[in-house]
């Protein structure tokens, strides 16, 4: 097998693996989700207003702690695989002798940066924009801490008192 052929393939299969690790990020996300509202409606229907359960605070607790766990290993995954992606696009436009000049650039699939988005078609609105600090797959680790953040601080208060 010629280094292009073993290129081509390895750019497909990292392609493949992000595409999936995508899906299994946003099952974990929707499961979490799933968990702690069903642990919030827990709080609000079993429980009279003037008592609460530390146990179900602690649940809380726990739970959205793994959760922001699994978000951030999962966001340093899809950055891993980002960058693994652009360096196997580096070496095959250097295999095949390809340079990118200004008014033919060369993309490797999820670049986001430095792309010349006119030339694309794409136009930033209202309804379509990114800002990478707030990234969709960041958003996840993002969430996860402030639910950690909301359930510490419910328990801290609540033992306090």
């Amino acid at each position: 097998m010629e280094l292009k052929e073993y290129l081509i393939k390895d750019y497909e299969l990292k392609v493949r693996f992000l595409t999936d690790h995508f899906t299994r990020m946003w099952t974990r996300f929707n499961f979490f989700l799933v968990t702690e509202t069903a642990i919030v409606s827990g709080r609000i229907i079993f429980t009279k207003s003037d008592q609460t359960s530390i146990a179900l605070l602690f649940t809380g607790l726990v739970v959205s702690i793994l959760w922001y766990l699994m978000s951030a290993e999962d966001k340093f995954l899809v950055d891993t695989y980002r960058a693994e992606i652009k360096e196997t696009f580096r070496q095959l436009k250097e295999e095949n002798g390809f340079e990118s000049e200004l008014d033919k650039p060369l993309y490797h699939v999820g670049q986001v940066q430095k792309i010349n988005l006119k030339r694309l078609g794409v136009k930033i609105s209202l309804f379509s924009w990114r800002v990478n600090a707030i990234s969709t797959t960041r958003l996840g680790s993002v969430i996860a801490l402030l639910a950690v953040v909301c359930w510490a601080g419910w328990l801290i208060k609540e033992l306090a008192f």
